[in-house]
């Protein structure tokens, strides 16, 4: 088991997440789909302990929730919202302090350089990122949530600022992060053509509820799909 959501529930001045469930069993790439303030966001930050939730139960890995086990967060990496980092410092600079962070200095320019290839951003390193544009500071949010080689990978509109071929590169780094590293990619995005591509499962949100399920197997055919995202986003 890699993630169980159980009845899970939070509100703010509304209700944001109302009795949602997920089971999550083996590697997986998720994809979440909905209109704004479907719950795709809030529902990422309760997994990663970025905000508390009301009611219900988050079991991730067998080990509870990251609130009560902070130990969980070396298994878990994220992009969620817009990537803050020491301007002043270098790409390089950023990842270094993640992983002394995590405690895992170990080889720590080997796996930073490693990373920062596979984000495409291996020339530029020791920049700093202050000159980056948006769709730098994405590769990079995305090399700092991954280097650290989490389980579980919470990604929310990753794909914001990348030029077609940069979001073909990140189609190929999310199918290999699964297939061979066995990591779990949640993805939130509305692009949902990119979420077809690589998707196992997607998951349409409305009013905090996840109101349809569609498998791989049939997303390529599933004309139900668009018709309810698209009802959804009018």
């Amino acid at each position: 088991m890699i993630l169980k959501v159980e009845n899970l529930s939070k509100s703010y001045d509304v209700q944001v997440l109302e009795n949602l469930s997920l089971h999550l069993d083996e590697p997986t790439i998720y994809g979440l789909v909905g209109e704004n303030g479907a719950g795709k966001t809030t529902l990422l930050k309760c997994l990663w302990g970025l905000a508390r939730f009301d009611n219900g139960a988050i079991d991730i890995l067998g080990e509870g929730n990251i609130l009560d086990n902070p130990s969980l967060l070396r298994q878990i990496g994220g992009l969620i919202e817009m990537p803050e980092f020491y301007e002043h410092l270098s790409a390089k600079d950023n990842l270094m302090i993640h992983l002394g962070c995590m405690k895992m200095n170990d080889s720590a320019e080997e796996k930073i350089q490693e990373v920062l290839k596979q984000v495409g951003l291996g020339q530029v390193g020791n920049k700093k990122v202050k000159g980056f544009s948006l769709g730098m500071k994405q590769r990079l949010g995305i090399a700092r949530a991954i280097i650290h080689q989490p389980k579980l990978l919470l990604l929310d509109e990753p794909l914001n600022g990348l030029s077609p071929t940069g979001i073909l590169e990140m189609r190929e780094l999310f199918l290999s992060l699964k297939n061979n590293h066995e990591i779990t990619i949640i993805i939130s995005s509305h692009n949902l053509y990119e979420l077809k591509q690589v998707a196992d499962r997607i998951a349409v949100l409305s009013d905090g509820k996840i109101i349809k399920e569609f498998e791989a197997a049939n997303i390529e055919k599933a004309e139900e799909l668009e018709d309810v995202v698209m009802k959804l986003m009018s």
